[in-house]
This record gives C-alpha cells, sequence and structure tokens, in this order.
C-alpha cells in the first residue's frame, strides 16, 4: 500500500521534458468561452494560483471537443491524457461502477491523472450529445512547470536585491 501512495504522489514537476518535443497550438475562442473556462479554471486547485497570463495560456490551449451521447470520456484505470472542462451537457462520474456525482456546465475533470503520475480514479460518462473543452496532458505539464518556473525566477530575483541574501547561491535562493 505505501508503494501505490509513493506512486501516487509523483507530481508532474519532478518528470523530465527534455526529451519530448512540444509546440504550443492555440485555438480561437470567443469572449463568453474564455469566461466559461477562466471560471471553472479558477475553481481547480492545480490553476487557481495561475497569474493572469499564465492561465490566459492555458485557455488559448484548450480545444474544443464534441462528445456523443454515452461516451465515456475518461475511464478509471486508464492513463491520463486529457483534462477537460465541460461546456454543454452533463457527465455522470463512476468510481468502481457506482455512480458518485454528476458534472454539468463549467465544471472540470481530469486534472488528478495528469498532475500526478496515476491512473484515472473514475470514469466520465456524457449523458446527453456536450461539448467541452480539452488540454492534453504535454500542453498541461510544460504550461504548469513554464508558470513554475517563472514563479521561482520571480521570486529569486526579489530575494537577490535582499542585503542580507546577496551572498547566496542560486541553489540556496532557490
Amino acid at each position: 500500500k505505501m508503494k501505490k501512495k509513493k506512486q501516487r504522489r509523483s507530481i508532474i514537476a519532478g518528470e523530465s521534458l527534455s526529451n519530448e518535443t512540444f509546440v504550443k497550438i492555440t485555438y480561437p475562442k470567443s469572449p463568453a468561452e474564455r469566461t466559461l473556462i477562466e471560471s471553472a479554471l479558477k475553481k481547480n486547485f492545480v490553476f487557481e494560483a495561475l497569474s493572469a497570463k499564465d492561465m490566459q495560456e492555458v485557455i488559448d490551449c484548450m480545444k474544443r471537443r464534441s462528445v456523443p451521447p454515452g461516451h465515456e470520456l475518461i475511464k478509471q484505470g486508464d492513463t491520463g491524457d486529457f483534462f477537460y472542462v465541460i461546456e454543454r451537457g452533463t457527465y455522470d462520474i463512476y468510481v468502481h461502477g457506482q455512480k458518485v456525482v454528476s458534472f454539468t456546465r463549467g465544471q472540470s475533470f481530469g486534472e488528478l491523472a495528469l498532475l500526478y503520475n496515476c491512473p484515472r480514479a473514475a470514469t466520465c460518462q456524457s449523458k446527453e450529445a456536450s461539448e467541452v473543452w480539452s488540454l492534453d496532458r504535454l500542453t498541461f505539464r510544460h504550461l504548469l512547470q513554464d508558470a513554475g518556473k517563472e514563479a521561482i525566477d520571480s521570486a529569486k530575483k526579489a530575494l537577490s536585491t535582499v542585503d542580507l541574501l546577496r551572498e547566496l547561491t542560486d541553489a540556496q535562493l532557490e
């Protein structure tokens, strides 16, 4: 059990992205769509602390996807590949075959399997034809790691202006 818990807590920040090719692709959105996505992201612990600039980058990279009724957008146990924000429709969330909750417009799901190195914790099935905004794993990882690096660089720059801390190395400031 301890081994499983340790695996679950492996955060993407520890994963190396150096061998992966990343090209940021953006998708057009109306002001209303951007507002819906931003509202959903601000309610999600993964995104709530992002700067306004980083939040806009995440929104820019989200892609619209149409989902037919009865489709399992996420299947429990699978590898995490996307994060979703619901624009239209309802999703029933099942854990071990038992319905635990329903999500609708403006709610999000799928971030835990992307953030932590673990399989999907639930199955998410559309009740009706729906529209979601999706963010793929690679883009998710790059955007969040870039945001984290920017925050560290900003903090280091501020700390380096303090007389008492000027003699510290970069590693010590981090």
